[in-house]
């Protein structure tokens, strides 16, 4: 007995969709790595904004972010409004860090760093290129957003990757929106 083209093209695009969920799933893991690596760099940036007297909250440069992201994101086939959506997250998480490090500096009567901090024009090309990396991966994780499992996945590469649980806490809040919403 011949296949039919409706069997053959039900059972394509089963296989396909099965293809797209596992991809997706298997970038969960390296996109809260790059989000992890874009919050490490909080300690710079708290640092050289502590140094300079900068304020953590620095709407002009959040918002020009989260336009750029929103523009570049269709060209890596993100949504714009999700890409929007996890940066913001993300910068909201950095900003959680950065004010706990000045806290805590301000807590010790801080006398210096070990090595002198950095300009933030020396960060913010790193924290360009992970926004490229990040957007990249988004792209890879997309079809899994949807998927009952993705919040598990999103813990488990969060538990597996960041040592402290205030680290993950603030990983947490930066993955935030990585899940579609179940409910």
């Amino acid at each position: 007995m011949r296949p039919t083209p409706i069997l053959l093209l039900s059972t394509l695009l089963a296989t396909s969709a099965h293809a797209a969920t596992t991809a997706g799933s298997e970038a969960i893991g390296p996109l809260i790595g790059l989000m992890n690596e874009r919050l490490a760099l909080a300690l710079p940036v708290a640092k050289a904004k502590w140094e300079s007297g900068a304020a953590v909250q620095d709407r002009p440069r959040e918002h020009q972010v989260l336009e750029r992201v929103a523009a570049q994101a269709p060209s890596q086939g993100v949504p714009a409004a999700w890409a929007r959506q996890l940066f913001s997250a993300q910068i909201e998480a950095s900003k959680t860090l950065q004010y706990f490090y000045i806290q805590s500096w301000l807590a010790g009567s801080h006398t210096g760093f070990d090595t002198p901090a950095r300009p933030l024009s020396e960060i913010r090309p790193q924290l360009d290129q992970l926004q490229a990396r990040i957007l990249t991966q988004m792209a890879l994780a997309e079809p899994y957003r949807t998927h009952p499992d993705c919040p598990l996945k999103v813990l488990e590469a969060i538990t597996q990757q960041t040592p402290d649980t205030f680290t993950r806490a603030a990983l947490a809040r930066a993955s935030a929106e990585l899940c579609a919403s179940q409910g």
